[in-house]
């Protein structure tokens, strides 16, 4: 079976023998291949066992001859094979021992020796990682949200890749992913997890890369209550890591004239008690807005940032009102709420849709009234803040269902907003981009990277389903990939940005992108936005149906909506 090359180590309980593994440190992270005991391995950046991505090797490298020893075999390659320096002679068998080193271009391969009887995790490429993010993120829309971790490390060190490897070995479950997200960057997953747990993983492997000489820094997000969306937790861990905990996704630029109507509003409105609702899709830089409706207002108060989607209907009372102490088992002193917090400022409730009907009535009493009582108080406490609300969801529509409290909604909605996406704002990507370029290469302490006009043209055509924080992550991760004082095509996410035409079961790459974009709409308003239903009345499957939105920059409906 050919070797996977997307990942560093395969899983496996073994026997106890030893065995060969294909070390392949590239420029972008290590990968690593366990090789077979007999047999033949084919290393290059076509159709080879083992894809390197360098652009410096031929399609078909190099071969590896494997027996009782290694032999390498330079298969006349365009730019030379050298081991430990020395060019190795097209065509001829040069026995290779775990000593010596292999360059192709840029990439270094190594023989490495381990025994069967460890237990190895498989580290996933960025690419791997940010789908199966996607896919949780999408689990915990349609069901019950379940917790889980998303942890970012970034170590340096002689061994911290090893050292890397087998701490993973006894720290991760078999259902948690791992993945080198660039040079010295690690990235986890840490699935069905409380915040203790993804704690304490974070913690037991710095202090195993600090036992051995490593520097390690690392951040930690948590789902749903950190964000929902793959785009927001990585955009949250990376703040965290940049040790910018509370930075919203973004930066206030105003280029599109959408943007500069949009602020002219948020001048007026500002000046004025009256509550906002915030409409647009994730990611597009509602909380940007909600801070400047603070910022502008002159109030003397805090601005304060409630993620609902986190707010479950036990916590919800001793969350947004606080308790006295003895309210309750673990109250062991009195809190104050979130609304007490934020007197005489701005309460910001982020993703509103997301609560809970019980959660509604509770906080539409408490706007009303603006009085609460602490859980487990006797006393009503007065409460005067300005109330900012967004969300991506139909709210109207969710009324007429039951789901959301019209009187919530009338309440929230005193003005509404709408903040447009970033397709829509295209003379603000490339600014953006290079802010963020800016930003991120001055807290790792790395000159600022200029980016291309290949570069710039991708990211100028590319729709940004996750809009700002999309742009941003998009950015940063190329900010550490790039090596030589620019930012070009290969720093960036090529398998997203570059768009073909969506294929059809009987001419591939036919269909005009829009033509085929407008098909998707259509058929997932048939079918209510159900992506099967959706498949079935195009007379495809699931799976190439989101195929199809992912080019298209559709992004995952709703249930039902």
């Amino acid at each position: 079976m050919r070797p996977d090359a997307t990942t560093i180590l395969s899983t496996g309980r073994t026997t106890g023998a030893e065995l060969r593994m294909l070390l392949v440190l590239t420029p972008t992270g290590p990968l690593s291949i366990r090789l077979p005991a007999q047999g033949e391995v084919t290393v290059g950046r076509g159709d080879a066992d083992v894809v390197i991505t360098d652009p410096e090797a031929s399609r078909l490298h190099v071969r590896l001859h494997l027996g009782t020893g290694v032999e390498v075999e330079d298969l006349g390659s365009a730019n030379g094979t050298h081991l430990d320096g020395a060019p190795l002679p097209p065509s001829a068998r040069v026995p290779w021992s775990f000593e010596e080193k292999l360059r192709i271009g840029s990439t270094l391969l190594l023989l490495h020796r381990f025994a069967e009887t460890a237990l190895r995790p498989t580290v996933r490429t960025h690419a791997y990682f940010e789908a199966r993010l996607e896919d949780e993120c999408a689990k915990n829309a349609r069901g019950p949200r379940l917790p889980f971790g998303v942890v970012r490390l970034a170590i340096e060190g002689e061994q911290a890749d090893q050292t890397l490897l087998q701490a993973l070995a006894t720290a991760l479950k078999s259902s948690d992913v791992a993945a080198a997200y660039g040079p010295g960057h690690y990235e986890l997953m840490i699935l069905d997890a409380t915040r203790q747990r993804v704690e304490a993983i974070a913690s037991g492997l710095e202090e195993a890369l600090r036992a051995e000489g490593c520097f390690v820094e690392r951040a930690i997000a948590m789902a749903p209550e950190d964000g929902q969306s793959a785009e927001e937790l990585v955009g949250r861990v990376t703040a965290r890591l940049e040790g910018d905990a509370d930075a919203p996704p973004g930066e206030v630029i105003i280029e599109a004239p959408a943007m500069r109507e949009l602020y002219a509003l948020v001048d007026r409105v500002a000046r004025a008690p009256i509550s906002v609702l915030l409409l647009g899709e994730t990611g597009a830089g509602k909380e940007l807005v909600a801070a400047a409706i603070h910022e502008r207002s002159r109030r003397t108060g805090p601005f304060v940032r409630v993620n609902c989607a986190a707010l479950s209907e036990q916590l919800v009372e001793s969350e947004l009102f606080g308790h006295e102490k003895g309210a309750f088992t673990g109250a062991e002193a009195k809190k104050p709420g979130l609304l007490e917090v934020a007197h005489g400022g701005t309460i910001f409730f982020d993703e509103v849709g997301e609560l809970a009907p019980g959660t509604q009535a509770k906080l539409l009493r408490a706007l009303e009234e603006r009085a609460f009582l602490r859980v487990g108080g006797t006393t009503p406490r007065a409460v005067e803040v300005r109330v900012v609300a967004a969300t991506n969801r139909d709210l109207p529509t969710l009324s007429e269902r039951g789901e959301f409290r019209s009187d919530l909604y009338y309440r929230l909605n005193g003005i509404t907003l709408v903040v447009p996406p970033l397709r829509e704002r295209v003379e603000e990507i490339l600014p953006l981009a290079r802010f963020f370029a800016a930003r991120f290469a001055r807290s790792a302490g790395l000159v600022t990277p200029r980016l291309l006009p290949e570069a710039e043209a991708m990211l100028c055509a590319y729709p940004w389903p996750g809009n700002v924080r999309e742009l941003r992550n998009a950015i940063e991760r190329a900010v550490l990939l790039s090596d030589s004082g620019t930012i070009s095509a290969q720093h960036l996410p090529v398998e997203k940005l570059v768009i073909r035409p969506a294929p059809t079961p009987s001419a591939p790459g036919a269909q005009d992108l829009v033509a085929k974009r407008q098909e998707l709409v259509d058929a997932l308003q048939r079918s209510g936005g159900n992506q099967k239903k959706a498949a079935e009345l195009l007379g495809v499957s699931r799976q190439t149906f989101s195929k199809w939105m992912y080019r298209c920059g559709l992004p995952r409906p709703r249930k039902g909506g």
